[in-house]
């Protein structure tokens, strides 16, 4: 994949003075003539309190121009004020073959003297986060395209009257989400080439939708709207139109990251286009490149396979019950954090709540197969 910097109609502040020129990314797949991705405004920091600076870069290192070929590495760089801090970003738009595109992002926020000051015995937590959010836009074609989201979209009638559909990392397979041109047997996919490694409960009051909440996990979706389509990424998560996060109507779930002191992160994404004859073959393309990012590796566990087994036995024995002529069979449905005897959680589906007030009637066989796991066992 090509990649190169496009540069914005020079803008004047209020004052009619001159304020130089910006760039933003212009993402060229090659051989594909008539397709290529726009990242308009590489700079979208949105804020809890309110507020949002949006632009693109103020400064590159490489080619600029649409016409100019792309180097091994193209640098973006912006820098920015958001309440009390200063926000400092590092792109890194990396090609790296078979049609791939690596992205890495520093961020440097850093807190003011005015934050410093800002800061009360009485009142110690931050009241104020922010959330980043990057658009891959594309304008022709703009229709005939399916969308994928490992886990959570599954056909095209899902999600059909919402324009903006997107979903939180630990909703997904693997966080990414793929867009399929049927016309044309072309795909495009976003994925997080490093996954997130924590993830605190957020501080957020009844019925709150925005909230803030010290998390690595993202979001990534889709937009179908108007003449254009794009593939959205979000840090920490915003997921929305609709959302089954936060309770049953569908509320959407907006996370900010506090805005304390100082802080410095680093985020890296993988933007691959393929052909593919069909969505299927699509959809497992997206799944290779997921595998090559996790390296996925069997885990070092502190017991052997014969343990195991008899850990297995010990629980099984504890969940059986017998009804006399009626039946017997392993009730493996309970609360774990309330013991064998106790009822199941409800849980939540995109579709509805499942309540479980009577999971001790409940076998499962075909479904899942586990009756038959157990008597193996």
């Amino acid at each position: 994949m090509m990649i190169n910097f496009k540069q914005e109609s020079s803008t004047t502040d209020p004052m009619g003075r001159f304020q130089g020129a910006r760039f933003y990314p212009l993402l060229q797949p090659r051989d594909w003539d008539d397709l290529a991705f726009e990242v308009q405004a590489p700079i979208d920091c949105s804020y809890l309190s309110g507020g949002r600076n949006q632009s693109a870069y103020s400064s590159i290192e490489g080619p600029i121009g649409l016409d100019e070929g792309a180097g091994d590495a193209l640098l973006g760089k912006g820098e920015w004020t958001g309440g009390t801090h200063v926000f400092s970003l590092l792109d890194t738009w990396t090609p790296s073959g078979d049609g791939k595109l690596l992205l890495e992002r520093q961020l440097r926020v850093t807190a003011t003297e005015d934050a410093v000051l800002q800061i009360s015995p009485l009142s110690p937590l931050p009241t104020d986060g922010f959330q980043l959010h990057l658009a891959f836009t594309q304008s022709s074609p703009t229709s005939d395209w399916r969308f994928f989201a490992p886990g959570m979209l599954y056909s095209p009638s899902q999600f059909a009257g919402q324009s903006l559909v997107t979903f939180s990392d630990h909703r997904l397979a693997y966080p990414l989400v793929m867009a399929y041109h049927h016309s044309t047997k072309r795909a495009i996919c976003v994925a997080r080439a490093t996954t997130a490694t924590f993830d605190n409960s957020p501080t957020r009051m009844a019925q709150e939708q925005r909230y803030l909440q010290k998390s690595g996990i993202g979001a990534s979706g889709f937009e179908r709207a108007g003449a254009a389509t794009a593939l959205h990424l979000f840090w920490p998560y915003y997921e929305g139109e609709r959302s089954a996060l936060l309770d049953a109507r569908g509320s959407s779930a907006s996370a900010y990251y506090p805005l304390e002191g100082s802080l410095e992160l680093s985020l890296r994404y993988e933007i691959s286009t393929f052909g593919a004859e069909t969505f299927a073959d699509a959809v497992l393309q997206s799944f290779k490149n997921a595998y090559a990012l996790a390296r996925p590796q069997p885990p070092e566990l502190p017991f052997s396979l014969e343990d195991s087994i008899e850990y297995r036995l010990t629980s099984l024995q504890k969940t059986y019950s017998e009804w006399g002529d009626m039946g017997a069979g392993f009730i493996l449905n309970f609360d774990p954090e309330l013991g064998y005897s106790s009822q199941a959680k409800a849980f939540g589906a995109s579709f509805t709540t499942h309540d479980t007030n009577d999971s001790h009637s409940i076998l499962e066989y075909g479904f899942t197969g586990r009756q038959l796991n157990a008597a193996y066992v």
